[in-house]
């Protein structure tokens, strides 16, 4: 019993820092030039229950100054109103999840691990989350990038800016796409 306690304990572990990972994802209009875009806004009228952030107000301001210094790196001006070139959409989801795993074992047999009838599954639930930041033209009104980023949610980056900094620069590390 120890040495199954002592294995399903390293198995988590090595779960957790396996899932720690933000998997990012962009997309953008190809025929897009983005050296056209030179100020931004953040659209503040999403108000709606589809968006997790609208659940964590102060997630969203951490979150929106990040954003906003993050575009002013990368050479665009913020506009507080008035029209600017792109309006910076950031939205997350927020999704439930079951993982089952296969421990392995000897199927109705013996197993030196298990003993009689070895195999084990482990079953395990986390949240995963979605951050989505969304970079609208507003003459067109049309998307011209996105970038999602998606990462087990463990709660620890919710009031660690280091964190919350370290995953909008991995979503927007390829914004301005590079053009070919």
């Amino acid at each position: 019993m120890k040495k199954y306690f002592i294995l399903l304990m390293a198995f988590s572990l090595l779960l957790l820092s396996a899932c720690s990972v933000v998997t990012v994802k962009t997309d953008y209009d190809h025929s897009e030039d983005f050296s056209k875009y030179k100020t931004f806004k953040l659209y503040d009228g999403d108000k709606q229950g589809g968006n997790a952030l609208v659940r964590y107000p102060e997630l969203k301001k951490q979150i929106d100054v990040i954003v906003k210094e993050t575009l002013q790196d990368k050479g665009l001006s913020y506009k507080e109103s008035g029209e600017a070139d792109l309006i910076v959409n950031v939205h997350a989801t927020l999704t439930d999840k079951t993982q089952l795993t296969d421990m392995g074992g000897a199927r109705g047999g013996y197993s030196t691990w298990w003993g009689p009838y070895g195999s084990r599954t482990m079953v395990s639930y986390y949240t995963e989350g979605n951050l989505v930041i969304d970079l609208v033209d507003s003459a067109q009104k049309e998307l011209s990038w996105r970038g999602i980023g998606t990462k087990v949610v463990d709660g620890s980056a919710q009031n660690d800016t280091k964190k919350l900094r370290k995953i909008i620069t991995e979503i927007m590390k390829n914004y301005p796409p590079k053009t070919q």
